[in-house]
């Protein structure tokens, strides 16, 4: 946060003040934190702030917060390249013209025009916003000078986030795109407008229209500010005097309230009485900032704005923290119908509830002012987004997706490991983003993409889809995890493994040594690394399972054959989250959603991966992970026919299109494309079933196979009788 301070400080040509407003302001108190404030200054004004037409704090703020923290707020940061792409086309230039025009001739915040970022992060869309519209500036009005062209961007682009460290660097962000000093109007709050202590179920609205209320620490005070305080051309400065009567003990300053109505300067009065005594048992602490971070985005709700730009919260349902405002997000859902059925409720998105209550609250006209957002690509095709897409929130669709199963393609996620799409812009029809050539990259880091390198392409139409008889028998494989306590090192038998890529708290964990585990505890287990078209590599990877007599012990009964694994279920026990799906024990997690049992003992099945680029499925007799998924069969004949229909080469397309989001081919394969079952009397089932089976073997016995050099005529075959078999839409 001071690193943001210090570039405001830096770009106003100012000098080293120590930090004096918000929570950081007891740096100045700490011993040394005076010079190391000092020095840090000394440090940011080294570097010309204003020469990239990028948001550089974005970085600058990914490297200070931990991923696992921006996890937890669902924050997915937008590349330069890609804010700018849905400015240009949101921030239209009648739009800017109208605006710019009303802020000049106002000569403060116009009603019901400016754009809006509700989830602003590091400020990108900000950044880009004011970029667009200073660009416009002089083409309106030539003699508009520096800070009257700062003033213009401030009374029209707005910004609010729920994380506090978040804000500062946006504001230092927006300072980075002005000609001359000016008051950002970015504020730390909750864009829901709704409380986290508001008793869930009641209401979408869980906000008071015309007051706030605030509460002491030990809840032993409240009192309540009007919004029309707000209203006032200097609030800031009526704010700090109010805040600053209470700290020396003093009446309330008439100035405070004057020109304001009988009713809310009862209000504010109350106010200063309740924070007089707050502040003398408690200390001053952040009340000035505090009030107006949470007082301004319901000033900026009840002015309205005309456009929003925004990348809200990729965020689960079931991974929100805290459980009054998870309920209240349900209900705010269930209120604007966009809850999904039961079995989609637990990956129900934040983001969708943010879409839909941001335009409700903070647009003049919700149903026709342009509204852009960044979401995951689950948002164009997922079941937990189908309420969201049947209420007519998601039109304007652009698909931004790295891969696609033709050969158009972006190839450049804008985030590491997510795909990602836009909804809200003028597109009619659904909509790709590919490149004009494929041999060209847009880098992460670009400030914009280079001239011309990506262009628009209609989506690809949505296939007339029949499930299979076989999606009923798919099911996922089980949740062997955390791998450091219960995968075993396949370089020592006698270990666990430590995956390089595991997270906190199992990360922190060294492995275990595993002494008196029973040797048929040790399961060999399918992983999709050793899964191949055909095949399964001849090493399983092995885990502990702790079972006897062909079933599955419980951990109270582990623990009781096994020291080692009395160890492993306490670790478990004091590692494993709080949450009310969190299984309790170890042998619970292993057996999550009865994944484990519904395998065990382990039979003959069809197994193919649950993600990645290609469909590959083999005949295998042994347990599988939750990254694969298997189908039940009544025999090796039948077996080897799903297998040979799963990795025909004329089926590929379907398969990959199928996915409902991303990589993930989870039920796909089997529920949109129209396998039948196998029938042992027909001569094409058999004959797929026989080539299948020759493959497999050759596979087996030849670890040099070359696949799909060495099976070339078998594949050909069983192409041309799949193609028989099958709907042209499949091929």
């Amino acid at each position: 946060m001071l690193v943001a301070r210090n570039v405001t400080r830096v770009l106003d040509g100012l000098r080293y003040a120590p930090p004096s407003d918000g929570f950081i302001s007891w740096i100045a108190d700490a011993p040394g934190g005076e010079q190391w404030a000092q020095k840090l200054f000394a440090i940011v004004d080294r570097y010309d702030w204003g020469s990239r037409e990028a948001d550089v704090l974005r970085n600058v703020y990914m490297a200070i917060v931990p991923k696992e923290d921006r996890k937890l707020y669902g924050e997915y940061y937008t590349p330069d390249w890609l804010a700018n792409l849905i400015v240009e086309e949101t921030l239209d230039r009648k739009w800017l013209e109208d605006a710019i025009l009303a802020a000049y001739n106002e000569g403060a915040p116009p009603q019901e025009i400016g754009v809006l970022d509700p989830t602003c992060g590091s400020g990108t869309f900000l950044f880009h916003a004011a970029r667009r519209i200073l660009a416009e500036i002089p083409r309106l009005l030539p003699n508009a000078e520096a800070n009257q062209q700062a003033e213009i961007v401030s009374h029209l682009v707005h910004g609010i986030d729920i994380h506090p460290v978040a804000v500062e660097m946006a504001r230092a962000t927006l300072r980075r795109a002005l000609p001359a000093s000016a008051e950002p109007s970015v504020h730390q709050g909750d864009a829901l407008l709704m409380s986290d202590t508001a008793m869930a179920g009641l209401t979408g609205r869980f906000f008071d229209p015309d007051e706030s209320e605030f509460a002491s620490p030990d809840g032993d005070h409240r009192f309540h500010v009007p919004h029309s305080f707000t209203d006032m051309a200097d609030f800031t400065e009526r704010l700090d005097r109010l805040v600053q009567a209470a700290c020396d003990g003093v009446p309330l300053p008439a100035s405070v309230t004057f020109g304001m109505g009988e009713d809310d300067t009862a209000w504010v009065n109350d106010a200063h009485d309740s924070l007089t005594q707050i502040i003398a048992k408690h200390g001053n602490g952040v009340w000035a900032w505090y009030i107006r971070n949470q007082l301004m985005p319901r000033a900026i709700a009840r002015r309205k704005v005309n456009r929003i730009v925004s990348n809200p919260p990729w965020l689960r349902w079931n991974e929100i923290q805290t459980s009054p405002r998870k309920e209240n997000i349900r209900t705010l859902a269930q209120e604007r119908d966009i809850w999904p059925s039961a079995r989609a409720a637990t990956g129900f998105d934040l983001g969708a509830v943010c879409v839909v209550e941001t335009r409700e609250n903070f647009l003049a006209h919700p149903g026709r002012d342009p509204s852009a957002y960044v979401l995951n690509a689950a948002a164009l095709r997922a079941e937990n987004w189908r309420q969201f897409r049947e209420q007519g929130h998601a039109k304007g669709r652009l698909d931004l997706s790295s891969g696609h199963p033709d050969d158009e393609v972006l190839r450049q996620r804008p985030f590491s490991g997510a795909e990602a799409c836009v909804i809200g812009l003028r597109n009619r029809q659904p909509q790709r983003l590919v490149l004009r050539d494929r041999r060209v990259k847009i880098e992460p880091s670009a400030d914009a993409a280079p001239h011309d390198a990506t262009r628009r392409i209609t989506a690809l139409a949505e296939l007339p889809w029949r499930s299979s008889p076989y999606a009923i028998r798919a099911r996922n494989g089980a949740t062997i995890f955390p791998a450091v306590l219960v995968r075993v090192d396949p370089r020592d038998p006698m270990r666990t493994l430590q995956p390089t890529k595991s997270k906190p708290p199992w990360s922190e964990y060294e492995p275990f040594a595993l002494r008196d585990i029973p040797e048929h505890w040790r399961t060999g287990y399918i992983a999709p690394e050793i899964l191949f078209a055909f095949g399964i590599a001849d090493s399983l990877a092995t885990a502990i399972i702790p079972n006897e007599a062909g079933g599955l012990l419980d951990d109270d009964d582990a623990v009781e054959r096994s020291a080692t694994w009395r160890t492993l279920a306490r670790t478990y026990s004091e590692g494993a989250g709080i949450g009310d799906t969190t299984p309790k024990t170890l042998t619970d997690q292993l057996n999550y959603s009865g994944k484990l049992a519904a395998q065990w003992p382990p039979q003959l099945a069809v197994v193919y991966n649950a993600s990645g680029q290609n469909l590959r499925a083999a005949v295998a007799s042994a347990v599988i992970e939750h990254a694969a998924y298997r189908v039940a069969v009544d025999s090796a004949a039948e077996a080897d026919y799903l297998v040979a229909l799963l990795n025909a080469p004329c089926l590929a397309f379907a398969f990959r299109f199928a996915r409902k989001s991303g990589r993930h081919f989870d039920k796909t394969p089997l529920e949109k494309v129209p396998i039948p079952l196998y029938r042992p009397g027909d001569a094409q089932h058999r004959r797929l079933a026989a080539l299948s089976g020759r493959i497999r073997e050759a596979r087996a016995g030849d670890p040099g196979f070359d696949y799909p050099g060495d099976c070339a005529r078998e594949l050909g075959e069983i192409d041309e009788i799949v193609r028989g078999l099958l709907p042209a839409f499949c091929r």
